[in-house]
């Protein structure tokens, strides 16, 4: 997680088969900028970011569901809940589910846990689909999208032996 760039993802964890839902990680950086003026002495992670991430892994969903041929743009947040502070260093499980897709939208409902299952927050997220504006970009998130879920599914392929 990058919080000055608004690079919010680290990893895609787990894609459903029918590409419904999508799991990933991030962990929040030790030391940032954001954590100077939010706030001295008690560093958390702003609710406004925790908002981002549910909107860029919801973003990951749609792109997904597109063949990676359609950029996903926020349009709006509803329900949404805070259950805990995020502080310096915590890695953060959010998961989102497609609740509803119609023509050049989908609704997705997202939340985020610590690591240890803990609910941090949840809310619903309206998102717009278009085109994406450059190639590069699209070259750019298909490869992060993929790389880290591949890298993810060799790690576990590993570890079973």
């Amino acid at each position: 997680m990058i919080l000055e760039k608004f690079n919010m993802i680290d990893k895609t964890l787990s894609i459903s088969e029918s590409k419904d839902e999508v799991t990933c990680l991030s962990t929040v950086p030790k030391t940032s900028p954001v954590f100077e003026g939010h706030f001295p002495t008690f560093e958390v992670l702003p609710g406004v970011l925790l908002i981002e991430v549910m909107a860029q892994t919801s973003s990951y969903l749609s792109i997904i569901r597109s063949d990676f041929s359609k950029m996903a743009f926020l349009m709006g947040v509803e329900k949404t809940r805070f259950r805990d502070f995020v502080n310096p260093g915590t890695k953060l499980v959010t998961t989102s589910q497609l609740i509803r897709e119609g023509s050049g939208y989908g609704i997705y409902q997202a939340s985020i846990s610590s690591n240890d299952n803990n609910p941090i927050a949840s809310g619903q997220i309206r998102l717009t689909c278009s085109e994406f504006p450059s190639q590069q970009l699209r070259k750019m998130l298909t490869y992060k999208i993929r790389e880290s879920y591949a890298e993810q599914q060799a790690d576990f392929e590993q570890q079973m032996g």
